[in-house]
């Protein structure tokens, strides 16, 4: 929602995200998994945030591997990706 309907790019993004995990007073739920998916979010060609996000909560809850449809986000670690024939078509 940022990207699109804001126009952040992804620069302006981790700087928002760095900047939120930096106060010390805001309690994130998943503190842990955000900041795991920052650091897949910053790596080049990486899959758009929500999607690092979803694979870090994933894996942190350990119900892996993440099943997505999108070839980026299948690149990572942890992720797989689905096609037809995988799902028997």
């Amino acid at each position: 929602m940022l990207r699109t309907r804001y126009g952040f790019d992804r620069a302006a993004l981790l700087t928002a995200f760095d900047a939120l995990l930096s106060v010390p007073e805001l309690a994130l739920m998943e503190e842990l998994a955000i900041e795991r998916a920052l650091h897949l979010f910053r790596q080049d060609g990486a899959p758009d945030f929500a999607d690092c996000l979803h694979l870090s909560l994933a894996d942190i809850a350990g119900r892996g591997p993440f099943l997505t449809f999108d070839t980026r986000a299948a690149s990572l670690e942890g992720a797989l990706l689905l096609t037809r024939a995988s799902l028997g078509h």
